[in-house]
């Protein structure tokens, strides 16, 4: 162990020796260790969070790299960054919560990738956006590495992205597979007998993904089905389970902007549908001052109605926070394409107000 560390503290020092404008080092004594901290660098750009309690000593070394590492046609949202985290506690299972701030005020949504040094591609990494710091964070394991921001597409070049044959069914194969010879086909059907409990809304997609070798889906198989604008509806996907006999809820978001919905399967063939959710209906929702408490403005639920709005901004922090309103008023105008309006007050228990709009699913409380 003794010799390891020796040799990693060289091979840092040579790093630091020659990118010494590019580089932020920290060291913590084991007194230090015993609460929390937090490693900054860059202006805050780039954060480490360091639980209490678990290492002896730690030094941390984040170098600041320049685009020409990066892959072509590759779009960055953030500074390049590779760290070293030094201590006899770490090796390549331990986790760290590394934040980095971003530079967008776009739309989509965004993720910390990581690089993958013996497969040669940008890895997507589970992550929170915080829209009020502008920052994104995601817990990353290992001693050292590369990370970056990327918006959600913006590694297309290192994807595969294949549609059916009416443009309303895509699926986006994983970095991952970038390497593979694979033959992928796309079918639809009108009906196929299945039971539906629910309302389908879309034809029923199948796709089957082939190779000659085992195919690595660790990282997801992302769908995407469109919809008409003007159906409110909340919808979600769901796959064909033969073993159930069934239809099976995929964790969906959706694009108001681009009017689909999108969920992630880790199966190299299956059928899909989009299905009404009953009673809930999802749209774009902005706020207003008026009263002052949990109201809102509705065109389609009379006064004193009560219902549950739920921030559904896929990647969000405030994603899944709900709040419950009566309504008190009437609008939006219908040609806004908002479904409901928050009083200021209900607005902000859920969403940021300076964002001014976002989307969210409404159901009605009996």
């Amino acid at each position: 162990m003794q010799r390891y560390i020796i040799f990693f503290i060289a091979a840092v020092t040579l790093l630091l020796a020659a990118n010494p404008a590019e580089a932020a080092s920290v060291h913590y004594s084991a007194s230090q260790l015993s609460s929390a901290v937090i490693f900054q660098a860059y202006d805050g750009d780039v954060k480490i969070e360091v639980p209490a309690g678990q290492h002896s000593f730690l030094d941390i070394y984040v170098f600041k790299k320049s685009a020409d590492a990066m892959p072509e046609n590759v779009e960055l949202v953030s500074g390049i960054y590779d760290y070293y985290i030094l201590s006899p506690q770490v090796d390549d299972q331990a986790i760290f919560n590394l934040i980095l701030k971003y530079n967008s005020d776009s739309i989509y949504a965004k993720h910390i990738y990581k690089w993958n040094y013996e497969e040669k591609f940008w890895q997507l990494q589970p992550s929170v956006i915080d829209l009020e710091s502008q920052t994104v964070s995601a817990l990353i394991s290992g001693r050292k590495g590369k990370i970056a921001v990327f918006e959600a597409g913006s590694v297309e070049s290192e994807e595969r992205e294949l549609s059916s044959a009416d443009q309303l069914f895509t699926i986006k194969l994983p970095a991952a597979l970038a390497g593979y010879q694979m033959l992928t086909k796309i079918d639809s059907f009108s009906n196929l007998g299945y039971p539906e409990e629910k309302a389908r809304t879309s034809d029923i997609y199948q796709f089957d993904v082939k190779s000659g070798q085992p195919l690595d889906l660790t990282e997801p198989i992302q769908l995407t089905i469109n919809f008409s604008s003007a159906e409110h509806a909340r919808k979600a996907i769901y796959y064909w389970d033969n073993n159930q006999n069934s239809w099976i809820y995929l964790p969906s978001w959706t694009n108001y902007y681009e009017n689909s919905v999108s969920a992630y399967i880790h199966l190299p063939f299956s059928r899909v549908a989009l299905f009404k959710e009953e009673g809930q209906w999802a749209g774009e929702a902005s706020w207003y001052a008026w009263r002052g408490g949990n109201y809102a403005a509705s065109r389609d639920y009379p006064s004193g109605a009560q219902l549950k709005v739920t921030n559904i901004t896929y990647g969000s922090k405030n994603f899944g926070k709900s709040v419950i309103v009566t309504i008190n008023d009437y609008g939006p105008a219908e040609w806004t394409g908002r479904i409901i309006d928050l009083d200021k007050v209900a607005y902000s228990q859920i969403g940021y107000l300076k964002g001014g709009v976002m989307p969210v699913r409404v159901e009605e409380i009996e």
